[in-house]
């Protein structure tokens, strides 16, 4: 086990006190980032991430986390200029577009939304979490049809869960099968 492995397990551990011991063991500020948010210190978290984005704001794992932060704490407006910004770097990124997906989805825009979503199956054709809100968008706009399609692309595993069965039923239902 390594150094950096070690001051990351006794910083989650709280045997430390993190921001002392990151820099000391190599630790990224995106691993500083999540750590501090597992640990509920979300000031913080936000504060290493826009620190290092002043030396690299084109950190594209920064800039994610950053705008995931942001929409946690609904300040949409700020996260849509985080993404933005982001994807001008990585633009098929599925875990960007994924979470400007989720970032539309929070704020009721289910055609940004779905082109976000879009985007991440164009690159992850079985990505879940797309899937999901694809199939879940479809049947909110009453087109079971493409939903059934969306749920079949889900990884079998994620086929069997609640949220795939309910919505799974519901496209049923709108094709007007059982």
């Amino acid at each position: 086990m390594g150094l950096r492995t070690v001051a990351v397990i006794a910083i989650l551990s709280g045997i430390v006190e993190p921001l002392g011991v990151f820099a000391q063991r190599g630790v990224t500020a995106y691993e500083q980032a999540t750590i501090l948010l597992r640990q509920g210190r979300v000031n913080q978290a936000e504060e290493v991430l826009r620190t290092d984005l002043r030396n690299h704001p084109e950190d594209v794992h920064d800039l994610n986390l950053l705008g995931t932060i942001l929409d946690a704490q609904e300040r949409f407006d700020e996260a849509e200029n985080v993404y933005s910004r982001a994807l001008r770097t990585e633009p098929t990124s599925p875990s960007l577009l994924n979470n400007l997906g989720n970032h539309y989805a929070a704020r009721g825009q289910l055609e940004g939304a779905r082109t976000a979503y879009l985007g991440v199956i164009g690159v992850e054709p079985h990505h879940a979490n797309a899937n999901l809100h694809l199939a879940q968008i479809s049947v909110a706009q009453n087109h079971g049809q493409e939903a059934l399609r969306y749920l079949d692309n889900l990884p079998e595993p994620d086929r069997s869960l609640p949220p795939a069965q309910l919505l799974r039923a519901e496209a049923l239902h709108l094709t007007g099968q059982q």
